[in-house]
């Protein structure tokens, strides 16, 4: 784990940097408005794959800069499934007969 670190903290201050000049570019661009919103699961996808990227293999993917990549968009278009179906119908593959036919039963 701490030689993964130093590749964690270069990744999240990268995220935290491009989050920081969205926020400037909106604070900017909309007079008055003091609360701004940042859809961060796409982001997620990204940051992981550099990290895992850069920790597991030495790859560079660059997923966070540059969203042409086929393999972050692969690994956003994965991740992002989790949030947009239900979790139910997904644990279904996953957990034992006598736990789904209990589903609402109680």
């Amino acid at each position: 784990m701490r030689k993964i670190t130093p590749i964690v903290m270069q990744v999240a201050n990268e995220l935290r940097d491009i989050w920081k000049q969205q926020l400037l570019k909106s604070s900017s661009s909309s007079e008055g408005v003091r609360e701004q919103e940042i859809d961060v699961v796409p982001w997620f996808g990204k940051t992981a794959l550099d990290m895992i990227g850069l920790a597991g293999f030495g790859y560079k993917f660059d997923a966070i800069h540059d969203s042409s990549n086929e393999l972050a968009k692969a690994f956003y278009d994965l991740t992002n499934s989790f949030f947009i179906h239900d979790p139910y119908g997904t644990l279904v593959h996953v957990l034992p007969s006598f736990a789904i036919s209990s589903h609402g039963e109680q």
